[in-house]
């Protein structure tokens, strides 16, 4: 018994206690960053002909948070490309019009995490589905990509609704119960970086360990990128899947620790102790399954009128918004080299029709469109 605590209490101080200075892990975020922005670099064609809208939705908060011409390339190469449907085009320009119809036809041909993707980018024209919205504010069903996904609908739909009280609250809940599966998680995968740059997008840095930041660089493979493969046994899915031939780096975990990476170094500097002057915070309280601090974040006594949501929720707390006011235009979207944060306006939530959906067939677009967001 003695020896299985130790083992434990030693598995668990390698996955959160960081042992870097300062000085040690901002050298390791820029070394890092630049051997991720060679390989994107290097595989630039492959990133422009992925039909993954999302991954150009992170590549398009990179350059956001900070102006690099490659990203700024890529961007304006995805503004200008073909996407089906075209209701997806909202993902990257806030400013495109979208047809009610399509979009709700949209809706009712993806999978659930894509419906709440598109009812939160265009949530005065959807017809979500009252089990679809239940499931959305649900903080305890949802697991693996379902769960990231869930706060990336929510995170975009607190933007679009002007800092939606119930969208917040639910955020928050499912920040932290990320933020306390990544305390206990060792396998760092495709899964475990998206956790860790969600929670960051979601504006609750103080719930993530700057140790979890340190092991995604230590995962960077020689070649500048990532893969889903830890210890070439274990992958996203859980399920062992012993590969001695180490598959290749991939786009798709690669653009995520690049993300990762940019929120870390360009928007919360001063969290992980990259800002001259400012030394590194650890967590103290903040990884509880309880109240946050008031001092962190502003209060709101907003009560919500969501009749869909579960359990209502009073006096949420509201964070700094992730993005900019919304751009006009694709090339403002393109030379916007940071991110502006501002606080949302504390409010009831609004929700649009509720509908019954009559199934869940897929579809697949055109050969040449992107669609398909999730990442």
């Amino acid at each position: 018994m003695a020896v299985a605590l130790v083992v434990v209490g030693a598995l668990y101080g390698f996955n959160n206690v960081s042992l870097m200075t300062d000085e040690t892990f901002a050298r390791r975020v820029d070394d890092s960053i630049d051997r991720a922005m060679q390989w994107v670099g290097e595989h630039k064609w492959d990133i422009a002909s992925s039909r993954n809208v999302a991954m150009y939705m992170l590549l398009q908060e990179c350059q956001e948070l900070h102006d690099e011409p490659l990203l700024a390339e890529l961007v304006k190469r995805s503004l200008r490309s073909h996407i089906a449907p075209a209701c997806w085009r909202r993902v990257l320009d806030r400013a495109h019009p979208v047809d009610p119809a399509e979009l709700n036809r949209t809706i009712q041909a993806e999978r659930i995490d894509n419906r709440w993707m598109l009812y939160a980018i265009a949530p005065e024209h959807a017809e979500l589905a009252t089990e679809d919205l239940v499931g959305l504010y649900d903080t305890r069903r949802w697991k693996g990509r379902q769960l990231t996904h869930q706060l990336m609908a929510l995170i975009r739909l607190r933007e679009n609704m002007g800092g939606a009280a119930e969208a917040e609250v639910t955020a928050e809940q499912l920040s932290r119960r990320l933020s306390s599966e990544l305390a206990r998680d060792l396998a760092v995968v495709d899964l475990y970086i998206q956790k860790v740059a969600v929670v960051l997008d979601a504006g609750h840095e103080q719930m993530v360990r700057r140790r979890w930041v340190e092991r995604v660089i230590e995962n960077q493979r020689d070649d500048g990128g990532w893969n889903d493969r830890w210890c070439r046994v274990f992958t996203s899915f859980r399920r062992p899947a012993i590969d001695l031939r180490d598959p290749p780096s991939n786009q798709h975990a690669t653009i995520q620790a690049l993300w990762l990476l940019y929120l870390v170094k360009y928007r919360y500097p001063d969290r992980f102790g990259l800002a001259p002057g400012k030394a590194f915070r650890p967590p103290s309280t903040a990884l509880r399954m309880g109240p946050s601090s008031p001092s962190s974040r502003e209060s709101t006594s907003s009560k919500s009128t969501c009749s869909a949501k579960p359990s209502p929720c009073e006096a949420p707390t509201v964070h700094p918004s992730r993005r900019s006011a919304v751009l006009a235009s694709p090339a403002a979207w393109c030379n916007s080299p940071a991110v502006n944060r501002r606080t949302h306006a504390s409010k009831a939530s609004r929700l649009p029709r509720a509908t019954p959906r009559s199934g869940e067939a897929s579809t697949s677009g055109e050969e040449p469109a992107r669609r398909s967001p999730s990442v």
